[in-house]
């Protein structure tokens, strides 16, 4: 499983997520199957162009939105972009609360290096 998948497929679910939208009902939308959607946001399935634009059209999202501080292939040594991509998908669609016990702990992690 590519690691561009989960970081796009977390990108939708949370997308999905914060427009208030169950799986069935995005696949409704962008006349896909709701398993595929599944797939998709578990980073399972390799997206075809036009299912992706399907996809963002039903979440009225700029499908370049997904591929923001996504890694560019053969640029494998510059991790940070990526890294910090991942870490905002896992938190943009937590609680302030859960944001900000996340932060907490970080900052203690990083502070163990001082």
């Amino acid at each position: 499983m590519s690691d561009w998948l989960i970081v796009i497929g977390a990108r939708i679910r949370a997308s999905r997520i914060s427009k208030g939208l169950s799986q069935e009902r995005l696949a409704e939308m962008s006349e896909l199957n709701a398993s595929y959607i599944g797939k998709i946001e578990r980073g399972e399935k390799n997206i075809t162009v036009r299912s992706l634009e399907k996809v963002t059209t039903a979440l009225d999202m700029p499908i370049s939105e997904l591929f923001e501080h996504i890694k560019p292939i053969g640029h494998e040594n510059i991790p940070a972009p990526y890294t910090l991509a991942k870490i905002i998908t896992l938190l943009q669609n937590r609680t302030e609360t859960d944001q900000q016990k996340a932060l907490e702990l970080l900052q203690l992690v990083l502070s163990w290096n001082d």
